[in-house]
């Protein structure tokens, strides 16, 4: 009975893969180390915005006949990023209102005296060509520096949640098994997911923990170490490397991809 429920397992499971098929939706383009795909959420809006980790963003129409793509942004020589490695230029989101205020946010990995450090930006779109970024208008929201000179465990996914909120997942920094103890750490960024208000409504609590820069952003008076003894961006803990994530529209929970060790 058992060989027979295992075949019958075997045959069904190859039934599902065989339904299974994949196209190049975009044919008649390559990409340089690809890590990152979105839209801008605003209607009526085709166009996908390609990340290539050494820095670039590239935008294109979303159709299979498309033949050129558009430099979005260019910030290679910001970017710490070393082929086969996990460093680089790895997130970007759009703020909800992107159609109104034109501003979208990015994740990558700088240089601080040869340590790897993570670094979020708020970047405008230009008045005059949607299709590229102003890139004077860039804002360093934050700047964190390893505590652990390794260069994987980056994290590198930032997502904003059905609260209007700017969701960071940041790694754990690197090392089997978190020799730095970061994940368990409250008072360190790294093995975390934060959160942070963008909007600067002032109905938040300003951040004035010493560690990021005051006024670039508020943190939400519900996140769990807020005004406690513990990081006031945190949101959850206890991360390995999230690499990517994102909301369930039906259920709002936040669902991560997390790098298990050795699994």
């Amino acid at each position: 009975m058992i060989r027979i429920s295992f075949i019958l397992a075997l045959l069904f499971s190859n039934y599902i893969i065989a339904q299974i098929s994949y196209e190049n939706a975009l044919p008649n383009l390559t990409f340089n180390l690809p890590v990152e795909l979105e839209n801008s959420g605003v209607n009526a809006d085709n166009r996908l915005f390609i990340v290539e980790q050494d820095g670039i963003i590239k935008v294109v129409n979303n159709n299979p006949a498309t033949t050129s793509a558009t430099t979005f942004l260019d910030i290679r020589s910001d970017v710490n990023f070393s082929a086969g490695q996990e460093l680089g230029l790895l997130g970007l989101a759009f703020h909800p209102n992107y159609e109104q205020n034109g501003y979208f946010f990015i994740y990558y990995t700088g240089n601080s005296n040869g340590t790897p450090s993570i670094i979020v930006e708020r970047i405008t779109v230009s008045s005059n060509n949607p299709n590229v970024a102003n890139a004077n208008s860039r804002v360093i929201l934050f700047e964190f520096v390893k505590n652990i000179n390794r260069s994987n465990h980056n994290g590198g996914c930032i997502t904003f949640g059905p609260d209007g909120y700017l969701y960071v997942s940041i790694g754990d920094g690197g090392g089997a098994g978190d020799p730095a103890n970061n994940g368990q750490d409250i008072t360190t960024p790294f093995g975390k997911i934060l959160r942070i208000d963008v909007d600067l409504d002032g109905n938040n609590l300003l951040d004035n923990d010493g560690i990021l820069p005051d006024g670039q952003y508020e943190i939400p008076s519900s996140n769990t170490f807020a005004n406690q003894n513990g990081l006031n961006e945190i949101y959850a803990w206890g991360i390995r490397n999230t690499w990517k994530m994102n909301f369930d529209e039906a259920t709002n929970r936040l669902w991560g991809g997390d790098v298990g060790q050795n699994n």
